[in-house]
């Protein structure tokens, strides 16, 4: 089964392309620093239409450091859902006419990437760091850097097991999402 926003993925990896728009329109006239350009910049646009199908379909991660204080209903949803499908069909068409091809990518590289920028993040929250933004009260560095401490370990113990896990051949996961 393909996750909600992702409704061509299965057919685009196994051809090495998107589903062609029913236009059949011309390539355009690009070089290839625009063709790439192109490409980088829908991958953006698609990651953030992806995130807003989940949060229609309420597929968000539970979180504790954000609450959404609106909802939809099935309705509005759904027609926020077909304004994104007609805005994907028009993105997948300029892709098509560029000639950009669907990235190859990494879980394991992304999921490494977006953990290490976390543990920038978190770094950046040590007590010594926030003198920037005000005088550092006396007992901060022993209430807040023993969290930062920890949360570092834990993001370099997912690092961790990323790295054992690329050792090993993939087997793909079962089941779903």
């Amino acid at each position: 089964m393909v996750p909600p926003g992702e409704p061509h993925r299965e057919e685009a990896e196994k051809s090495h392309t998107r589903p062609s728009p029913a236009t059949g329109s011309a390539h355009l006239h690009l070089t290839e620093s625009q063709r790439r350009i192109i490409a980088s910049s829908l991958q953006v646009v698609e990651e953030r239409v992806v995130a807003s199908r989940r949060l229609l379909a309420r597929q968000d991660v539970p979180r504790a450091l954000v609450i959404y204080r609106d909802q939809y209903d099935d309705a509005q949803a759904e027609r926020l859902i077909a304004a994104l499908d007609a805005f994907q069909r028009i993105m997948n068409e300029i892709a098509d006419r560029a000639g950009v091809l669907p990235a190859r990518e990494s879980i394991r590289r992304r999921l490494s990437a977006n953990m290490s920028s976390a543990w920038e993040i978190i770094e950046d929250l040590r007590s010594n760091r926030l003198k920037g933004y005000g005088a550092v009260h006396p007992q901060l560095p022993g209430e807040l850097d023993p969290l930062v401490d920890e949360a570092s370990r834990l993001i370099r113990e997912f690092l961790d097991v990323l790295r054992a896990g690329h050792e090993r051949p993939a087997t793909p996961r079962q089941g779903g999402a």
